[in-house]
């Protein structure tokens, strides 16, 4: 019984292995901030200014302060 040579097609094919198939991509839960139930921004700017005020923080409230005037 002889053993035959294998050819080159028979060494690259022998080679690879079958892919499995690709599972889809799950999705991804993306952090979104969600607004307070009721609130607006007006009343969030204002519980901040309280904040930076204690604090301390003039740049931050010179901030919040044109934050209220635009909107």
């Amino acid at each position: 019984m002889t053993i035959s040579k294998p050819t080159i097609y028979n060494i690259k094919s022998a080679g690879k292995a079958k892919k499995k198939p690709k599972a889809k991509p799950k999705a991804k839960a993306k952090a979104k901030p969600k607004a307070a139930k009721g609130g607006s921004t007006q009343d969030a700017v204002k519980a901040l200014k309280g904040v930076v005020d204690q604090q301390g923080m003039e740049k931050t409230r010179e901030l919040l302060d044109i934050m209220e005037a635009l909107g």
